[in-house]
Formats: structure tokens, C-alpha cells, sequence
């Protein structure tokens, strides 16, 4: 809630959007990057969404930020 404003369970990548700073460094996990898809809620736990990962990347690139790093 105090970083993106999003209530607690509900926080998923996508809550990216809100983040007041979005130069800060992002790290994603090594299993995460290598998925073909990926299933993350909206920002509501209620419904769940698959994405391909390369159209999450573009939605991290489109946040100016691209994953740098994994775990």
C-alpha cells in the first residue's frame, strides 16, 4: 500500500504502474525470465492473467525499466 498503493495480496508486477520511481533497479527471478508465459493477478487477487512473457517485457520496457538482473 505505501509504495504503490495497491492493498496487500493484490500487489503483482503490474502494480509497476503506480510506482512513484520508476528508474529504481528491478530484478526478476531466473525461472521467471525463462517462462513462456506468466500468470500475474491485475491488481485485484479476484481474476488472474496470462501474458506472454515477451509482451510483459514490453510492458516493462514501456515503463522505462527493463529487468536488469535475475536472482
Amino acid at each position: 500500500m505505501t509504495h504503490l498503493g495497491l492493498t496487500p495480496g493484490s500487489v503483482s508486477p503490474f502494480g509497476l504502474i503506480n510506482d512513484p520511481h520508476p528508474q529504481r533497479p528491478r530484478r526478476l527471478d531466473r525461472d521467471l525470465k525463462a517462462a513462456a508465459r506468466l500468470s500475474f493477478h491485475p491488481n485485484i487477487n479476484t481474476v488472474t492473467f496470462t501474458v506472454a512473457a515477451a509482451d510483459f517485457a514490453r510492458f516493462l520496457d514501456g515503463l522505462r525499466e527493463s529487468p536488469s538482473a535475475v536472482r
